[in-house]
């Protein structure tokens, strides 16, 4: 089953990526039986309809509690082109799916609307806590089930519970797992996870019930969230009503024809890529024109930027096996000066290759308002992939084999 990965943009996702991720132990035999089950199940599964509710509620540690958000989540497929996931509540508001006349997906952060062709699905269950801006990731069967999966590698306790769970007006008996969690030590805006209780369906091979609690800090406060997923309507393998899997966009959104245009209005995807002079740190200048003929990757990037350096350690292995291996071209471009760039890289030493660029051409050329803003170019010179902000490796993996590099 899945190792979640933290990639997307909305906090619904992000959280679940935090709620799955594991260590692995196999002391439970309980448990281990029930994951292998639970994966025969899911690779077997044809259809689902599920919905619940999401529910976070937030306190200083030790203190009264805080503000507490909630989201309602309905999600339904039938394979192998129907899919809804819909998060409405608190937080925001996300809705994606493909049916009969479109595909289509709305992030109300954004204020903006995807409507596309109808769409095959893709079928990848170690992919779905994958998130990422691209068709493979949103647009798999088994993206709405993410924190109702049973992952494989949680390290829980020995002891096994068993209980009974409502669901709706059904009476669901439960396997329940816990986990010891961490310490609750954690430093700024790096959440550690506490211990976790999980109420696993053997019938279906889902988890209905999910409470953990998150322990973070802001600004030197320690923090606690208390996390509940739980389910309220469950059915599998069964029939879902046609009429859900259609979708009309409310009035007032900004429209677009690329996902990547959902979180960044100027995305280049589609258009071939401008010609820009890059400077190597030792060697002459030369131009993107001049590679031509095979993939480039572009990562607009700064020595002070946070994010930038976030990702840096993502594109060192991605260069180690595509771009060493002549498959791929790799340009990191920072407008900083020489001095700079070469102290940073003497306290970072990554090899791939490092260049500067004028900054305001960049600017002008390739919309660098924000950073990092990396590029992925087909052979033909073709932008294929455009994304702002730190990516994680799977999401750059995904974008590289939009030009055909896996």
């Amino acid at each position: 089953m899945p190792r979640w990965k933290r990639s997307g943009p909305p906090a619904l996702l992000v959280l679940t990526t935090l709620l799955l991720a594991g260590s692995v132990r196999a002391a439970n035999a309980d448990y281990a039986k029930a994951a292998a089950d639970a994966r025969q199940k899911m690779e077997a599964l044809q259809s689902y309809d599920l919905s619940g509710m999401l529910s976070l509620a937030n306190k200083a540690k030790g203190g009264p509690d805080g503000p507490t958000a909630t989201a309602r989540i309905a999600t339904a497929a039938r394979w192998p082109d129907r899919l809804l996931s819909i998060q409405e509540g608190d937080m925001m508001n996300v809705n994606l799916g493909t049916g009969a006349a479109s595909s289509w997906f709305f992030l109300s952060q954004m204020n903006a609307v995807y409507v596309g062709e109808p769409l095959q699905l893709a079928r990848n269950l170690e992919g779905a806590g994958e998130r990422g801006l691209s068709q493979e990731m949103i647009f798999n069967f088994y993206a709405g089930l993410g924190p109702f999966l049973l992952g494989d590698d949680l390290d829980v306790t020995d002891e096994t519970g068993h209980e009974d769970v409502k669901v709706g007006d059904r009476t669901v008996p439960c396997l329940v797992f816990a986990t010891t969690g961490a310490d609750g030590v954690a430093e700024d805006n790096q959440p550690v996870e506490g211990p976790r209780r999980l109420w696993y369906d053997p019938e279906s091979g889902l988890v209905v019930r999910t409470e953990v609690v998150m322990h973070y800090r802001r600004s030197g406060t320690d923090l606690e969230q208390h996390v509940v997923f739980a389910l309220d309507g469950l059915a599998v393998n069964g029939p879902v009503d046609e009429a859900r899997f259609a979708y009309d966009p409310p009035a007032g959104l900004r429209s677009v024809d690329n996902l990547d245009r959902l979180a960044n209005p100027d995305a280049m995807t589609g258009q071939d890529a401008p010609d820009i002079t890059f400077t190597p740190l030792k060697g002459d200048p030369f131009n993107l024109a001049s590679l031509r003929g095979q993939p480039v990757f572009i990562d607009f990037w700064a020595t002070w930027c946070p994010p930038c350096r976030q990702e840096m350690p993502h594109i060192e292995t991605l260069w180690h096996e595509f771009g060493a291996t002549g498959r791929m071209h790799f340009v990191a471009a920072s407008s900083e000066d020489r001095d700079t760039i070469t102290k940073f890289l003497g306290k970072n030493p990554y090899s791939f290759p490092v260049v500067q660029v004028n900054g305001e051409e960049s600017l002008r050329l390739f919309k660098t308002r924000s950073i990092p803003a990396g590029f992925v170019i087909d052979a033909e010179g073709v932008i294929k992939a455009h994304f702002v902000g730190a990516q994680s490796e799977q999401q750059l993996r995904a974008a590289f084999a939009r030009a055909g590099v896996e």
